[in-house]
């Protein structure tokens, strides 16, 4: 009975002493909880609008500083930079820009934004633990470096304009049933930009880890050797065997401006090749006609009108390469129509409408080789006989080519002849800025087959209008 009575007498005394310790312990907890709070308000409050202890950028203790602050740091390591000049060099060729001109130099604005965000990023515990981390470990912020490729970039472009070359093709002739090379092949250059690129970027990567460097920097070029796509050695292995095809006009007549940039556009052309499958652009080939390139001043169909204009007669050579396509069996990819019927066009009997007109860069003729073979092309300029031809070589493969007779409907008259009193010119004189031409409509097609599949049909269209003469009279003193 007094053991009985021991034992729950001491159970009693446990159960008391539990209901003791847990609020005691609660009370515990309850105050560390509100003492880390507090510490956690107090540290927010102590570093609100302020970069986090324990983060530094470029060995600057950015500790408790503002954002502000980091900003006129990094815009102090900048002046360097900006007065840094970088000149890009090959052999005597130079080029200068400053580093102010290419914005060098750190992002102040990121890396201020950067630095603040530390421990602010991410949930509640997230942040916490990023703060704890920088706190105890620290962490050392690396500045964004930038800097502005563009103005770099026109630079090169305008020193390539003085060190680039391009590569030049080898040019044939088909002579005695065989192809040789009258003009080897010479290799071209131009600046690798990016890879100058990637040079100036590891220099730089290089200055922004010392304490002083030099004010001025030199790059050399990064200079690439371009090979020719068709070299002199492959004048053997082209498949070229023999003719396929010419086309011819005739130029009597024309002024001597005319004259001399026809010899000039269709010497481009002469011993070029049209590798199988490719597009053949005239307009690419020609490249810039203008007074620069050796054209002179003739008359040229522009907006409707005949005007003096750089290059006049180029269009014959067009006209002549599109009859010799036609006549090869080529595919005509791009061919313009004139606006009104040229006399030169006709002459040797050819019917209104075979013509093809051409507008660097805008109005070209193009082609494509559809042949097994290479396609050398060769130009037969006569200025004794007024004619241009241009001859195809290169392997048959059994085509068969049909060119319909030309069709003419709907001819029209042209329009009175116009007169324009012209004070800048002597009373009584006349000078003539326009000739008349017949308007008229005109078609043909043409159809090339091969075992007796079609591999070209096409029609070809024009619609020319009528043409007034026009004069100015003189009407000065």
């Amino acid at each position: 009975m007094l053991s009985y009575t021991l034992r729950k007498t001491m159970v009693k005394q446990n159960e008391n002493s539990h209901s003791q310790v847990l609020p005691f312990s609660l009370g515990v907890f309850l105050g560390l909880l509100i003492f880390l709070i507090g510490l956690i308000l107090s540290f927010e409050k102590e570093y609100q609008g302020k970069i986090y202890p324990g983060v530094k950028i470029l060995d600057f203790d950015a500790s408790a500083k503002r954002p502000w602050q980091i900003e006129q740091f990094l815009k102090h390591k900048n002046l360097p930079f900006e007065k840094l000049k970088i000149s890009f060099v090959f052999e005597d060729k130079i080029a200068t820009l400053s580093g102010e001109k290419i914005n060098l130099g750190f992002d102040s604005q990121f890396s201020s934004r950067q630095a603040y965000q530390i421990g602010r990023e991410g949930n509640f515990f997230s942040q916490l633990w990023t703060q704890f981390q920088v706190l105890t470990a620290g962490i050392e912020l690396a500045p964004l470096f930038k800097w502005d490729k563009t103005p770099i970039e026109e630079t090169l472009k305008d020193l390539a304009q003085k060190i680039d070359f391009p590569a030049q093709n080898a040019l044939f002739r088909f002579e005695k049933g065989k192809v040789t090379a009258f003009k080897t092949a010479q290799q071209g250059r131009r600046i690798n930009t990016p890879k100058t690129l990637t040079d100036l970027e590891k220099k730089l990567a290089v200055l922004t880890k010392q304490a002083s460097f030099p004010s001025e920097i030199n790059i050399p070029l990064e200079i690439e050797i371009v090979e020719p796509e068709i070299s002199t050695s492959q004048a053997n292995n082209l498949g070229i065997e023999e003719f396929l095809g010419r086309g011819v006009s005739y130029f009597k007549g024309s002024p001597l401006e005319r004259i001399h940039n026809l010899g000039l556009a269709s010497s481009k052309l002469d011993g070029l090749l049209i590798t199988p499958g490719q597009i053949f652009s005239l307009s690419k080939v020609l490249g810039e006609i203008s007074l620069a390139t050796g054209y002179q001043t003739s008359y040229i169909i522009k907006e409707g009108k005949t005007v003096l204009g750089d290059g006049g007669g180029v269009c014959q050579v067009s006209t002549t390469f599109f009859r010799a396509a036609l006549n090869t069996g080529l595919a005509i990819l791009e061919r313009h129509p004139h606006s009104y019927r040229v006399a030169y066009y006709e002459q040797g009997g050819f019917s209104p409408g075979m013509d093809a007109a051409i507008f660097v860069p805008d109005v070209d003729l193009k082609i494509k080789n559809n042949t097994p073979a290479h396609v050398l092309i060769q130009t037969n300029f006569n200025s004794q006989n007024s004619s241009l031809s241009f001859e195809f070589y290169g392997k048959r493969d059994g085509r068969k080519i049909e060119i319909s007779p030309v069709k003419v409907w709907e001819q029209k008259p042209p329009p009175e002849d116009k007169y324009i009193d012209d004070p800048n010119l002597p009373a009584g004189q006349i000078k003539q800025i326009d000739w008349k031409a017949w308007g008229a409509k005109t078609n043909f097609s043409y159809r090339v087959t091969k075992n007796g599949e079609i591999l070209e049909e096409k029609s070809f269209y024009s619609n020319f209008l009528p043409w007034q003469a026009i004069f100015l009279r003189g009407a000065g003193e």
